[in-house]
C-alpha cells in the first residue's frame, strides 16, 4: 500500500492541482532544492503527485514547496522566530515510481537477500556496524 498525507493543493486556471509541500528550517543559506537531502523532498512531492492521478484526479507537473526559513540574522532570539517564506517549484517526473514499486515487491516476494551496494547509504552503514561489532569481539 502507498500512501501519503499531502500538505495542501492549489488548483491552477484549468482546474490542475498542483501538490504543495510546506517545510520549514533555519539557515543562512540561499533556500534551494539542490542539497542531497533535500532529493528525499522530491522524490516525496513526485509520489504524491502519482497517487493523486491514480486516483483520477488532474495533477499538474509542477508541484511547490514553500520553506519558512527562521532567519538568523537577529543579535538576539527575545522569545520570537522571524520566518522569511519561499516558493520553489520543482517539476515532477512519476515515470520511475511504478517500475520501482514492482522491484520493491519482487525483492520483498524474493527468498534471496539482496547483495549489498556501494552505493546504498543503509548497505554502508549496516557494514560499517557491523565491522564495529565483531572488532569488540
Amino acid at each position: 500500500m502507498v500512501f501519503g498525507a499531502v500538505d495542501d493543493l492549489w488548483v491552477d486556471s484549468v482546474g490542475n492541482l498542483s501538490v504543495v509541500d510546506y517545510k520549514s528550517t533555519s539557515t543562512d543559506k540561499e533556500i534551494s532544492l539542490d542539497d542531497h537531502w533535500k532529493q528525499g523532498y522530491k522524490i516525496q512531492m513526485e509520489v504524491y503527485q502519482w497517487l493523486f492521478r491514480q486516483n483520477g484526479f488532474p495533477v499538474s507537473d509542477t508541484g511547490y514547496f514553500v520553506f519558512a526559513n527562521a532567519g538568523k540574522n537577529r543579535p538576539t532570539f527575545d522569545g520570537r522566530l522571524e520566518f522569511e517564506l519561499s516558493i520553489l517549484s520543482h517539476l515532477g517526473h512519476t515515470d520511475w515510481i511504478e517500475p520501482a514499486l514492482l522491484k520493491i515487491k519482487d525483492l520483498l516476494d524474493s527468498e534471496t537477500i539482496p547483495k549489498p551496494s556501494d552505493g546504498c547509504e543503509y548497505c554502508h552503514y549496516s557494514k560499517t556496524r557491523l565491522l564495529a561489532v565483531s572488532k569488540r569481539g
